[in-house]
């Protein structure tokens, strides 16, 4: 079959597809904007994707030196109206007294009837707050990220990518050894398998659903693990990354899960990076010194009125971010080495590039590969030297 690249420039397609997230990432934005332009205020909270008159009752300060924010009601009985504030929902925290649209940008990280929590990379200001459904722009920066590197790849990862465009034939092993599968297999997952493992660039592994192919990848990864080599597990979304990730823990105990843990689900929490690193000595160190931060923090915020008293809440702020800087380098040290001793890591296609640093792998597979966007993929597969695609 003809490439439809075969007589185009890749640079030029990858150029048109960031046009094309660029058109839909503003589509969203403006939908979200005239969206709240036409709903009066009376009818905010009714829409669902907002919440008003939220106060701040509580903080603490979570992996990475997020802030996570536990907001409710003014008045502190008041249960939360219905709305489509989920754990994992993208939100913006503003300051309700103003106009101004701008706030901070967090994730929901825990909700009960009357409270929320917000973990957020920056504290918001004000003393009366709203919180707003928005945009994920922390995908759509990857996104871009994603086929940047896709565009200007160099060396080795070029050969992939132009395999994967169909610029030249895929390569696979003639022969294989035998293979001793871990799960009961039926004959079509246990050829699967073998085909995948004979692959040299890339292999597709397909079945309409409900045939196992998760099982199938859970399979394939045991199998590569037990060579020595190191996988990039991924999906489309953290559901389908926490079922292959399900299957995982069975057979390969060298498995983390890396992303928000408020997007993970509750059962597989202690299998998540922030959950790992909480038990790394560094980590330890880096909680006390956090704490210590906070003391000040509080005790800065509510100073005297002599000048006196404003210096040293100025000295104790000072102070409170030196020891925040020592935490986060110990805590960077911590999640260096959960990463570096895994033997697989799964997250979502969109990854977090800072986090995983310069980290290579041996294989990227990506489960529910249909389900994914191109521009989310390209991240992950530049990645490895070999990709598996389900």
């Amino acid at each position: 079959m003809t490439s439809p690249f075969q007589n185009a420039d890749p640079g030029q397609y990858f150029d048109q597809l960031l046009r094309w997230l660029e058109l839909e990432s503003a589509a969203e934005r403006e939908r979200l904007v005239e969206r709240r332009k036409l709903i009066g205020r009376g009818d905010l909270e009714r829409s669902g994707e907002t919440l008003i008159d939220m106060v701040l009752v509580d903080h603490r300060i979570g992996l990475g030196g997020r802030y996570l924010l536990s907001f409710h009601k003014r008045r502190q009985d008041a249960m939360l109206p219905w709305n489509r504030l989920k754990v994992g929902s993208p939100v913006v925290v503003t300051d309700q007294g103003t106009d101004d649209d701008s706030g901070a940008s967090g994730v929901i990280s825990r909700r009960t009837s009357h409270q929320i929590e917000v973990a957020l990379e920056t504290w918001p200001s004000g003393d009366r707050f709203r919180i707003d459904l928005s945009p994920d722009e922390t995908t759509r920066r990857r996104q871009r990220t994603a086929i940047a590197g896709a565009r200007q790849v160099r060396g080795p990862a070029l050969r992939l990518r132009d395999r994967l465009l169909g610029l030249e034939a895929p390569r696979f092993q003639t022969e294989l050894p035998p293979v001793t599968f871990f799960s009961e297999l039926n004959p079509p997952q246990g050829d699967a398998v073998r085909f995948a493992l004979a692959a040299k660039d890339f292999a597709i592994i397909h079945g309409p659903p409900g045939t196992g192919k998760t099982t199938t990848l859970a399979e394939f990864i045991y199998q590569v693990v037990r060579l020595g080599q190191r996988v990039l597990a991924c999906a489309a979304s953290n559901t389908a990354v926490d079922n292959l990730l399900e299957k995982l823990i069975r057979s390969t105990p060298g498995v983390v899960r890396v992303g928000h843990p408020a997007r993970v689900f509750e059962s597989l929490r202690e299998h998540t990076l922030d959950e790992r690193v909480r038990f790394h000595p560094s980590s330890r160190i880096a909680d006390d010194l956090m704490r210590q931060a906070e003391e000040l923090v509080r005790s800065a915020s509510k100073p005297g009125r002599s000048g006196e008293a404003w210096r040293r809440a100025g000295q104790q702020r000072s102070e409170a971010r030196s020891l925040q800087n020592q935490a986060r380098s110990l805590e960077r040290q911590a999640i260096r080495y959960v990463l570096d001793s895994s033997e697989v890591i799964c997250t979502t296609t969109t990854l977090d590039d800072d986090l995983l640093g310069d980290l290579h792998f041996d294989w990227v597979v990506i489960d529910e590969a249909c389900q994914a966007t191109e521009s989310s993929v390209w991240q992950a597969v530049l990645r490895a030297d070999r990709v598996v695609l389900a």
